[in-house]
This record gives C-alpha cells, structure tokens and sequence, in this order.
C-alpha cells in the first residue's frame, strides 16, 4: 500500500466483503481468494499499463464481483440480501474500474471485479452442493444464523443481553 490512507480504505470492504465470503466455508473461502488473487494479478501484471500497481484492491473487487455474481446466478435470499447490502455500501466502488485518476491502478479493480465474477462462476455450484447437503441434515450454515440474528436484532432495535444466538454468532 502507498500509505495508511490506502490501507484504511482497503481494509473495511475488504473484512466486510471478505467475512461474506467466507461464510460459504473456509476451503471455498481460500479457493474465490486464491483465484481472484492469482487471476487479476497475472491480467495486471500482463495487460496493465506500465505503473506501479500495490494494494488489496484487486481482491476487494473480486470479492464483489463474486458476491454479485453469486446473488445473480443463485437466486435464494440469503445471497441476494447479502448482495443488496454489498451494493448498497460498495456498489460506487464501480466507477473505480474506469480509467479517471492517473494513480489509481484502475486495471487492478477492473480485472478483480472479472476474476471475482469468474470465481463464481467456476466455484459457485461448490457451494450449492454443500447447500444441498446441509439441508438434508439438521445442522444450521452458519449463514442462516447470521441472517437470523441480523434479523432479531432489527425487530428489537437493540443488542439482546447473552443468549443462544450470540453464543451461535460467536462459535461460527
């Protein structure tokens, strides 16, 4: 990163994007980042300009885009809602793949958001297998509790004190 500033802007789409993400397990967690990783930096290294291009912003795009994708492709309401939330505090990040500003390594973002959206296309089913299997057997994914908890917090418009959920929330 160039400087703290960078760092700081990277940092929260990337926990907040990066904890969706990982909620659909750790192997398909290492598998999206590890393709999006390797996929835009061989686009950038190979098709950018030359300039210098540093940051995580290549995969917070990626996560996005496979986020998005994921919602698109699947259609079940745990990914479209987690989808909404993305785009609606990350969706101006868009305008990043455009080529404005002469330092900003556009090429990263536009090749994070394709690798993003590759990672789901590729390794999207993954996780409706494991979706499919789960529901046959009696354990809650850890993405349902989350969503039920978000939920239960909003219609009490609080913090409940110590219970089961949180207790759930903080296994998970």
């Amino acid at each position: 990163h160039g400087d703290v500033t960078h760092v700081l802007v990277n940092t929260t789409p990337l926990f907040f994007m990066g904890f969706f993400v990982a909620l659909r397990g750790p192997r398909l967690f290492f598998k999206i980042t590890f393709t999006v990783w390797i996929l835009a930096g061989i686009c950038v290294w190979s098709m950018a300009r030359p300039a210098v291009h540093i940051g995580a912003s290549g995969l917070v795009f990626g996560y996005f885009g496979f986020i998005v994708a994921v919602a698109v492709t699947e259609r079940n309401i745990v990914d479209l809602g987690v989808a909404s939330l993305t785009i609606f505090y990350y969706g101006g990040l868009l305008f990043g793949i455009l080529p404005v500003e002469g330092f900003v390594s556009w090429e990263s973002h536009l090749f994070g958001l394709i690798a993003g959206v590759l990672a789901a296309k590729w390794h999207g089913k993954d996780w409706a297998g494991t979706q499919k299997r789960d529901r046959k057997s009696t354990r809650l994914n850890s993405s349902h509790v989350v969503i039920s908890y978000a939920v239960f917090c909003l219609k009490k418009k609080t913090l409940p004190p110590y219970t089961h959920h949180q207790h759930m929330i903080l296994y998970i």
